[in-house]
């Protein structure tokens, strides 16, 4: 019987942190050990996420464009626009709020030894950099400007994710409003689009515990098993606030607004969850998002391609 992916994720997450915690112990500051990092660990982890965040693209402008194209009145999109601003405007609040307090009440970076944490921000310091000499978030009347792109193209090549997605809905619109045999054919075109894109995530997901076993490895083997006790210090932080969140409000929103068992829902979605915390990343975890939603909680498409 062939293992379950979420078993063999978990199995590659324990065997990467603790094959890097016994490399740091045994071989810390050995040439080859630096060698494996550098050539096998770290390229492994990255190559697993490139290929996720390579299909990203494809997939978010397929699926956005049919899934608007799909609606059999373009009005439609307006009121389930509507719904789902509502709706992650609360759920982000209850969550906003939810982690703030547990981080607060528990503290999960109080006591870090000294030397540790010169390690993380020298290991830290050039993305730290990066992101405070990034120009600040546009807010207000120049969010909704800057949602939409003068240049698509440019837009996802600098992975403006908003934008991109503008440009994908404004083409299902254009599809919901043009009804002519070309049209057919280009939704048709971007039905295999959307079809290959899944196609090729779901044969780059079967190598995930190889690449979050790389990932992890990477961490534990460069910053030590010290590392690990904070980590689960902040995991715990973060599976007790997901938890609360998960099992508890977002069971409230299911029993109440979308009149599903909440054991069918999470059963269905395990797999997206394990990609989501493995990688940390909504981009890499949005393929396996849609690829769930379509085919273990069997929604509509219209209505999972625009989620």
């Amino acid at each position: 019987m062939r293992m379950p992916l979420h078993t063999r994720v978990l199995i590659g997450a324990l065997t990467g942190a603790a094959a890097g915690a016994l490399a740091f112990a045994f071989f810390r500051d050995s040439p080859g050990l630096d060698a494996f990092i550098k050539y096998v660990a770290q390229p492994l982890g990255q190559i697993f996420l490139r290929l996720l965040f390579m299909l990203v693209v494809p997939l978010l402008f397929s699926a956005l464009a049919l899934g608007v194209a799909g609606l059999n009145d373009v009005r439609a999109l307006g009121r389930i626009g509507i719904r789902t601003l509502l709706y992650t405007i609360v759920v982000s609040t209850i969550a906003v709020l939810l982690g703030i307090a547990l981080v607060n009440i528990i503290g999960p970076g109080r006591g870090i030894d000294p030397e540790l944490r010169t390690r993380l921000l020298s290991e830290t310091a050039e993305r730290a950099s990066a992101i405070t000499a990034a120009k600040p978030s546009a807010t207000g009347v120049n969010l909704f400007v800057q949602i939409i792109p003068d240049n698509p193209l440019k837009a996802a090549a600098n992975g403006d994710m908003l934008g991109w997605m503008f440009f994908s809905l404004m083409i299902g619109v254009g599809l919901c409003l043009t009804r002519t045999p070309m049209a057919q054919k280009f939704q048709d075109a971007l039905e295999g689009l959307y079809d290959v894109s899944m196609k090729l995530i779901d044969i780059v997901i079967r190598f995930s515990p190889i690449g979050v076993a790389a990932l992890l490895f990477t961490l534990t083997s460069t910053l030590g098993y010290q590392i690990l006790a904070q980590l689960g210090r902040y995991v715990f932080v973060v599976v007790l606030a997901l938890a609360i969140h998960q099992f508890v409000v977002y069971s409230i929103m299911l029993a109440t607004l979308g009149r599903m068992s909440p054991w069918k829902f999470f059963k269905g979605v395990e797999e997206a969850m394990l990609v989501a915390f493995s990688t940390a990343s909504s981009n890499a975890t949005l393929p396996t998002a849609l690829k769930v939603a379509e085919e273990n909680l069997k929604l509509p498409s219209q209505v999972s391609r625009l989620y």
